[in-house]
């Protein structure tokens, strides 16, 4: 290969990884300003919602931000405004407004206070769901405001709620818009108070930032920590069925009738997402790993390890994965191990294990 033909070769292979780069970094621009006045707003937070990307508008309220994936949800948010979500679908530029909170003070009574408090405890039963409680902080509770019923109990906040999470390394910033938690018995609603366990269903705007500066020892550590969280998780379940790779990474899949060869049904590919069908009301998924918590190839004889079950319930919707594993909108039930993860114990969307 004579020097102009490997010149030539060279500037090929970086042309094609400033594409492949383009490809998966999609760029938003954009201004912010007061929906009165329309002035520009300065130090507006904006970040892509369950990832690590984020920016702050300057001097003349202009922020430019690439998105890791699409679809996604842009979460823009200042102390004296109210916080406002954009379904992001393309590139482009964005005029957003943004209306002035109203910060009444109102009083608490001794009764007041005594309520809250029975609504933190309830709110931390199931938000802090399986959880090191040592290892995770909420440090500005006293933002949640709580709606309950005998039935029903409701949590939601206008500014984020920070979770320390010291096993994975991450301050979290969480928009929560509701969190509900219900009581079920023979498919009927409970009374909260029957003892029995519930559920719960979050609505919310996570943005991931990192704890701060490591030794070499800390820092393997917390690797080590997010890796084995990814491992058997719903996102390593959804890569493995985008890449088909269920049996290689542990997954065993079964529908309720055992002959059924698929599952699941593949309904359309595009560039970098996929679209997928239930083929049976309720699927088996079963998560086989290692004594070092590494996922085992199912396609080999194996022995000694651990299994965690998981059942998929179709909700007759089709569900969308996209290239990094991850979902824009979870279109079905998990019950199991998969369905069981605290929202403050989780790791970002654009987070990619080695």
């Amino acid at each position: 290969m004579n020097k102009i033909t490997l010149l030539n070769f060279f500037f090929l292979l970086i042309f094609q990884q400033l594409l492949l780069a383009e490809t998966n970094n999609h760029l938003l621009t954009g201004r912010v300003i007061d929906q009165e006045s329309n002035a520009p707003i300065k130090n507006v937070e904006l970040f892509i919602s369950g990832a690590t990307v984020g920016t702050t508008t300057n001097e003349n309220g202009e922020f430019t931000l690439k998105t890791p994936f699409l679809p996604c949800h842009l979460v823009v948010m200042h102390i004296s405004y109210q916080s406002v979500v954009l379904p992001i679908t393309k590139s482009d530029h964005f005029s957003i407004k943004l209306s002035k909170l109203n910060h009444g003070i109102n009083e608490v009574s001794v009764k007041g206070k005594n309520m809250r408090k029975r609504n933190l405890r309830l709110f931390y039963d199931y938000f802090l769901w399986n959880t090191d409680k040592h290892q995770i902080q909420v440090l500005n509770d006293s933002i949640l405001k709580f709606k309950r019923d005998k039935y029903d109990f409701h949590a939601y906040c206008n500014a984020p709620l920070i979770v320390r999470n010291n096993n994975l390394g991450y301050n979290i910033k969480i928009l929560i818009q509701d969190f509900h938690v219900c009581k079920k018995e023979k498919g009927k609603k409970a009374l909260l108070n029957s003892g029995r366990a519930g559920i719960f269903k979050l609505k919310a705007y996570h943005y991931y930032l990192e704890m701060g500066q490591f030794n070499a020892e800390q820092r393997t550590k917390i690797t080590n920590n997010r890796r084995e969280h990814y491992y058997g998780s719903l996102r390593h379940f959804f890569s493995s069925l985008y890449l088909g790779k269920l049996k290689e990474n542990g997954f065993l899949v079964k529908a309720k009738k055992d002959s059924m060869r698929y599952p699941f049904v593949l309904t359309l590919a595009q560039k970098d997402s996929k679209r997928y069908k239930f083929n049976s009301n309720i699927i088996s998924v079963v998560y086989y790993e290692d004594y070092d918590e590494s996922p085992i190839n199912l396609n080999y004889e194996y022995n000694g390890y651990r299994y965690h079950p998981s059942s998929f319930i179709s909700l007759g919707k089709e569900f969308e994965v996209r290239s990094n594993g991850t979902s824009p909108e979870l279109q079905f039930e998990v019950k199991g191990y998969m369905g069981s993860s605290s929202p403050a114990n989780t790791l970002p969307d654009d987070y990619n294990p080695k």
